[in-house]
């Protein structure tokens, strides 16, 4: 179980901190204090012998918090089963799940600082005069728990990172652009190691471009550019650029009849090479985000020209890039693997198409606190809820920690509902309803119904809420499967 010290606690910048320790109160800011750092000690002591326990102040009601003693030294740790009780910008807020649900493996191997090693099958490192390599169209990796090892792909490392950066979750509180999203995506990885050294050595994220940070940006860019030059030397560097894509420039097809392509990042001055496996692959494994790149550009390049009157734009998703990429000898760079994957275009949530736009946005207008799960399964395979939500009212008007929603296609397969239908099943038993949205009519049209009111919000106005949402076309939202909801009991 997770615990916090005085260290980890200070460097939780999006992280809130209010706790009661002996009847006394911490917050972050006097926790940055490091003439608290006795203090705490001392207070921790005291609860621990006179009351057995601390108390997190981040919801109405307290929460209880574990103090141990290790090595001389006082931790708060969650209280058990109770991490997911937690207001979700809290410290000690803990998912019910932890982790993605794609190949990496959610429990990974901790060292003793709290850090996290990564074990990779694709080496950053290797020989200059071994044979050249057959091209990565999916450089994988393995993490070490318990002494096994499990696959994943540059898939699951970006969804490892997103997540770990908390990328995948949203708080009312919270703000976010790329600049954040950046700084997020380096917190993370100075957690993550790769035999020993962190994961953001070898990490170039750009940072937003503003012509007043031109020569710093270029300094950053060089720097990393510098770090995988060939020259001499027999050991060939290799590093991982995480950026939004731009635009792909196919090169003329090869004989072969092959095509190769630069990818332009944004931010970034130098395009990327993709080799024709590489693109390839990319084309056959991510061709809905190839696709939404090039109608990006195309719709990028309309915006230059008046619109007619009565224009309407579709939000669309945006498409994040990790690139597993060398220098050649004319010091291009070039990658050996990429894999992409759709964002919300402002706050940077895993978003596939516009109906998950609409729903991200109308979710943050009504000030939830939610997440977003990372797979790869199939979804006919996935066995956990496609987004949650914390502290909302449930069907009968009653607060719940968490309850679960879902997109479903109109016209899905049988097979597919039948499947959704047991999940919803399986959650009722564990006290957490379901709201189904099914959109209806033509894109521009669509509005997303009435959500589960949040718990911060009046009984009488949530009960409207619940009300309205029963009649609203195309929205279900009950504990369990059964064709009624609970709504009017």
């Amino acid at each position: 179980m997770a615990s916090a010290t005085l260290s980890n606690i200070t460097v939780a910048q999006s992280k809130s901190v209010h706790i009661l320790v002996s009847s006394e109160h911490f917050d972050l800011k006097r926790l940055s204090d490091p003439s608290q750092a006795e203090r705490f000690q001392e207070a921790l002591d005291e609860a621990r012998h006179k009351f057995g326990h601390a108390l997190c102040m981040c919801r109405p009601t307290p929460l209880k918090l574990q103090v141990r003693l290790r090595d001389g030294k006082y931790h708060l740790a969650v209280w058990p089963e109770q991490g997911s009780m937690h207001d979700s910008s809290c410290i000690f807020f803990r998912e019910d799940e932890a982790g993605p649900e794609t190949e990496i493996a959610t429990q990974v191997k901790e060292n003793e600082d709290g850090s996290r090693e990564i074990r990779l099958t694709f080496t950053l490192d290797r020989s200059s005069v071994a044979s050249t390599p057959r091209p990565q169209t999916a450089s994988r990796l393995s993490v070490d728990d318990h002494k096994q090892s499990e696959q994943a792909s540059l898939r699951g490392l970006l969804h490892l990172l997103w997540a770990e950066a908390n990328l995948t979750r949203w708080h009312p509180s919270w703000e976010r652009d790329w600049g954040r999203a950046r700084y997020e995506l380096f917190q993370a990885a100075k957690h993550l190691t790769i035999k020993g050294a962190t994961l953001g050595e070898r990490l170039y994220v750009p940072r937003p471009y503003r012509e007043s940070m031109q020569d710093e940006i270029n300094r950053e860019w060089d720097r990393f550019n510098r770090s995988l030059t060939r020259g001499q030397v027999e050991i060939i560097k290799s590093g991982l650029i995480v950026a939004p894509v731009r635009k792909f420039v196919e090169l003329p097809a090869q004989e072969s009849g092959k095509t190769a392509a630069f990818m332009h990042l944004r931010h970034m001055r130098t395009p990327i090479g993709l080799n024709d496996a590489t693109y390839s692959f990319l084309q056959n494994q991510c061709k809905t985000a190839v696709r939404r790149v090039f109608v990006n550009a195309q719709e990028n390049e309309r915006a230059k020209e008046p619109r007619p009157a009565g224009w309407i734009h579709l939000p669309q998703p945006e498409v994040i890039a990790i690139a597993h990429v060398e220098a050649n000898t004319r010091g291009g760079i070039w990658a050996r693997g990429v894999w992409l994957m759709s964002v919300h275009p402002r706050v940077f949530i895993p978003a596939g198409n516009t109906d998950d736009i609409l729903l991200i946005d109308a979710l943050m207008r009504d000030g939830h606190q939610f997440s977003r799960l990372l797979t790869s399964q199939q979804p006919m395979a996935r066995t956990r809820p496609e987004w949650t939500l914390r502290h909302v009212y449930d069907p009968q008007g009653i607060p719940v920690p968490r309850a679960a929603l879902e997109i479903l296609s109109n016209g899905a397969m049988p097979e597919f509902v039948s499947k959704r239908a047991e999940l919803a099943d399986a959650l009722a038993t564990k006290g957490i309803p379901v709201w189904t949205w099914t959109p209806l009519g033509r894109q521009l049209d669509r509005v997303v119904p009435p959500l589960p009111p949040p718990e911060r919000v009046q009984k009488s106005i949530a009960l409207q809420t619940l009300c309205a949402m029963a009649s609203a076309p195309g929205t279900f939202y009950a504990y369990g499967s059964r064709n009624e909801s609970q709504i009017n009991h």
